[in-house]
């Protein structure tokens, strides 16, 4: 993570293609270095709802008439991602846990990529995935709808539940896996929003390696960092994330 104007400065003076994102959550410095990091355990505030993949995975006809995003962004070619700002922001981790899983399994959204934490794309970049995707520029379709509170956007997405309930009931409504496999007493880390469980990124975790992570990548000091010709670290896509990666 860095700053809007050092992003600005560092983009006024290069030619190169980036892809630019931002958090659905503000996060707490880690306490070990006083540095900024995309971590779950560094939350502090989710202030963005994000569904994923409109237009592709989820048809446009399908969604509720009162779904109004807040705002839209095409990624890729008539891909788009429709973005909820609260009202106020939830400051409760696990009241967020379980707003994004209700938010992601309710059938208006591809629910690989659900997070509170999650990084998601900024107009004016562009999109880095291999294949057709490639080089397409992000572009912002407008940014006039309105701001949300959770309990309306529940009730907009057609969930059962009321914001009320999911406060209360927050254990009852995220899916808690007992452990990093059926005989582990260890509670997962990372467990994906549909369950998967990745123990290579468990492991990382349990080394203290993961330094930010989004839906689809996380950033590792690289285990082999030695053997590097610049810099200690590395990417790895866990199991359960993205489409279909997993190196």
């Amino acid at each position: 993570p860095t700053t809007e104007d050092a992003a600005l400065r560092h983009l006024a003076h290069t030619h190169n293609p980036y892809a630019l994102y931002f958090g659905t959550a503000t996060c707490m410095k880690n306490p070990d270095d006083n540095r900024l990091y995309n971590r779950k355990k560094l939350f502090k505030q989710l202030h963005v709802v994000v569904l994923d993949d409109i237009g592709t995975k989820i048809p446009m006809d399908t969604l509720p008439e009162a779904l109004k995003p807040s705002y839209i962004i095409e990624t890729s070619a008539g891909n788009y991602q429709y973005g909820f700002v609260l009202s106020e922001p939830v400051d409760n981790l696990a009241h967020a846990q379980a707003l994004i899983h209700l938010a992601y399994t309710s059938g208006y959204s591809d629910a690989g990529g659900g997070m509170p934490t999650k990084a998601v794309r900024l107009p004016g970049g562009v999109n880095g995935k291999e294949g057709a995707k490639k080089g397409f520029k992000v572009n912002l379709k407008h940014m006039d709808g309105p701001k949300w509170t959770p309990a309306d956007l529940l009730l907009a997405l057609g969930v059962d539940e009321t914001w009320e309930y999911v406060q209360e009931n927050t254990a009852a409504i995220v899916n808690r896996n007992v452990g990093t496999s059926p005989w582990s007493p260890v509670a997962a880390q990372a467990a994906s929003m549909l369950g998967v469980i990745d123990p290579v990124l468990e492991w990382l975790y349990t080394k203290g390696r993961v330094k930010s992570e989004n839906d689809e990548w996380v950033t590792i000091l690289c285990p082999w960092a030695h053997n590097h010709t610049k810099g200690d670290e590395g990417s790895y896509s866990p199991l359960g994330r993205g489409e279909g990666r997993h190196k």
